[in-house]
C-alpha cells in the first residue's frame, strides 16, 4: 500500500495522535515553518493539510496565504479543525482559502470521510496506466523536445515538449514531457537571470516528477530527477543576488537508460 504524505499545522500533541489514528494512511508533517513553508509543501507533494485555527500561536494564517500563492502548493486541500463552528470561525477560514472546516468534536465522525473526498491522491489506477506505457518507444514529437533541451534551447524546447503533452492526454505519461519543459523553463529563467521565475518552476516541476517512475520510455527519469535537484540546490545556494554566478554546466541533458547487451545483440 502507498502511503501518501500530508501536512498539519498542529502543536497539541493530543490532537495530532488522535489525527494519525484516523487516518492511519498518511504520513504526517507537523514542523511546517512560515519560512521555507512553499518548498516544503512542493516537495512532499502533500494530499492535503490540516490546520488547528484555534491556536493562535501558529502564524497558520500566513501559511496558508503564501500556499494559495504560490502555483506549485495553491491547489493543496486545506482543512480548518476549530472547536467552534461559529460565524467568526467561518470568515477567518475563508479569508484564507480554507476548503472546508469541521468541528473537533465530530472529528471521529467526519473527518475520514472529509479526507476520503478532498485528498489529491494519485491512485493505482494512476501507476498501472503510466507502466504501461513506460515500455512504449519516446514519440517523435517528444525526442525533438528532449534534443532542443539538451541543446540548451529551452524555451523552444518548452514548444515542442507542451505539444507533446498536449497529443497525450489525458494519459499521465504526458507528465514525463511536462516535467522535463517546466525543468527547461527554470533554465531559460536561469539564464535571464530570473530567481523568483526559476525557483518558482522548479517547485512546479516537483509535484509532476515525484511520482515518475525511475524510468520511462528509455529516459532514465531517476537521473533527471537528480539533475533537476542539484541545479535547484545550487541556485538556492547562491540566491537571487549572485544568479549570474551559476555554473550552467549543472544545466545536463536529459539521461537515457543504457540498453542492456544480450547475447542475441553481440557480434560474433
Amino acid at each position: 500500500m502507498i502511503k501518501h504524505h500530508a501536512l498539519g499545522i498542529v502543536r497539541d500533541i493530543d490532537l495530532r495522535e488522535q489525527l494519525m489514528g484516523l487516518l492511519p494512511g498518511y504520513i504526517f508533517y507537523w514542523n511546517l515553518e512560515l519560512n521555507g513553508a512553499i518548498n516544503t509543501a512542493a516537495d512532499l507533494r502533500p494530499s492535503f493539510m490540516l490546520i488547528d485555527l484555534d491556536d493562535d500561536s501558529i502564524a497558520w494564517r500566513n501559511i496558508a496565504v503564501a500556499l494559495r500563492s504560490n502555483p506549485a502548493t495553491r491547489r493543496i486541500p486545506m482543512l480548518g479543525i476549530t472547536s467552534a463552528l461559529d460565524e467568526d470561525a467561518i470568515k477567518s477560514a475563508a479569508s484564507v482559502a480554507i476548503n472546508e472546516l469541521i468541528g473537533r468534536e465530530s472529528l471521529s465522525g467526519r473527518l475520514p470521510d472529509l479526507v476520503n473526498r478532498r485528498a489529491r491522491v494519485w491512485d493505482e489506477d494512476y501507476y498501472t496506466l503510466l507502466n504501461a506505457v513506460c515500455d512504449d518507444e519516446l514519440p517523435e514529437i517528444a525526442r525533438k523536445g528532449i534534443e532542443l533541451f539538451d541543446n540548451h534551447e529551452f524555451w523552444e524546447a518548452h514548444e515542442q515538449l507542451e505539444h507533446a503533452w498536449i497529443e497525450v492526454r489525458p494519459n499521465p505519461v504526458g507528465e514525463v514531457y511536462r516535467s522535463i519543459l517546466q525543468v527547461g523553463v527554470a533554465y531559460y529563467q536561469i539564464q535571464k537571470g530570473n530567481y523568483r521565475g526559476a525557483i518558482k518552476m522548479f517547485l512546479r516541476a516537483v509535484q509532476w516528477l515525484d511520482p515518475l517512475p525511475d524510468e520511462c520510455q528509455g529516459i532514465d527519469i531517476a537521473g533527471f530527477k537528480r539533475d533537476a535537484a542539484a541545479s535547484r540546490a545550487a541556485l538556492e545556494s547562491l540566491g537571487a543576488a549572485r544568479i549570474r554566478e551559476f555554473d550552467q554546466s549543472l544545466f545536463k541533458p536529459v539521461p537515457f537508460v543504457r540498453k542492456k547487451i544480450t547475447p542475441d545483440d553481440e557480434t560474433i
